[in-house]
């Protein structure tokens, strides 16, 4: 299972992850156990606005259940620094651009199918 960021109006709200990645924040102890709840399936999507408002204020993560088994979790965002990126499909479609700053003889133009140094 992936990070999925759930969005509301155009602002991350949250976070639906794999329960192995709460595990870890746990353990870690970036995620307060007393402030942590179960749903089950239907009723966060009954009540999805009310728990992204809870989300943001007071509550860590939503464990989300289904036939009182836990199957996923959703995060509040303050937590996305510690959660894991997963792979993209798209990965070999990335600019990875260097940080350091490139003298001007580095730097090469294409021109016409040329290639030429400035």
């Amino acid at each position: 299972m992936k990070r999925i960021a759930a969005t509301y109006y155009g602002q991350v709200v949250g976070f639906l992850v794999p329960l192995k990645d709460i595990s870890e924040l746990e353990e870690e102890g970036l995620i307060n156990v007393n402030k942590t709840e179960e749903m089950s399936l239907s009723d966060f999507r009954a009540q999805m606005t009310e728990c992204w408002e809870r989300l943001q204020i007071e509550i860590d993560c939503i464990y989300l259940t289904f036939h009182t088994r836990r199957a996923a979790a959703f995060v509040s965002p303050r937590f996305m620094p510690y959660l894991p990126i997963p792979m993209s499909d798209v990965a070999h479609k990335l600019l990875a651009v260097e940080s350091e700053i490139l003298e001007i003889k580095q730097l090469s133009i294409f021109q016409h199918g040329e290639e030429s140094n400035v």
